[in-house]
C-alpha cells in the first residue's frame, strides 16, 4: 500500500441553519439587530444570507482568543429569514464554536387575521 501524503490547505467553515419567526400564515419581517456567538480558535469571517445560502455578504472578520469568550456582531439587516456563515479567515487557521443567537425587533406582518 502506498499513501501520497500531500500538505493543503483546508477551506472550513459552518452555516447555520435559517432563522425565521412563523406565525401561522403571516409573512413576517424581522429586523435583526445583533449577533453573539461564543467561540474560541484564529480569525473568523462572519457573513450572512438572506436568501436560503445562495448568497452571502461579509459582515465583519473577527480575531478570537485562545479561550472561550463571546463576541457581539452589529446587523442592520431586515428580512423574513437570515442565515450565518462562520469561516476560517486565514489559511491554516481553525475554529470552534460553542453557541449562536440572533438579536431581532419583530417587523410588521401581512397575512390573514384572526379578529
Amino acid at each position: 500500500t502506498h499513501i501520497l501524503s500531500i500538505a493543503v490547505p483546508v477551506d472550513g467553515w459552518f452555516d447555520t441553519k435559517d432563522m425565521v419567526l412563523e406565525d401561522r400564515y403571516r409573512v413576517t419581517m424581522i429586523n435583526w439587530t445583533e449577533l453573539v456567538f461564543e467561540g474560541t480558535g484564529d480569525l473568523v469571517t462572519v457573513s450572512y444570507s438572506t436568501d436560503g445560502g445562495r448568497s452571502f455578504t461579509e459582515l465583519k472578520s473577527v480575531t478570537l482568543s485562545d479561550n472561550w469568550e463571546r463576541y457581539k456582531v452589529d446587523l442592520r439587516v431586515s428580512s423574513r429569514q437570515i442565515r450565518f456563515r462562520f469561516r476560517n479567515a486565514e489559511e491554516s487557521s481553525s475554529f470552534a464554536l460553542r453557541s449562536v443567537e440572533v438579536c431581532y425587533i419583530k417587523g410588521s406582518s401581512r397575512g390573514d387575521r384572526d379578529d
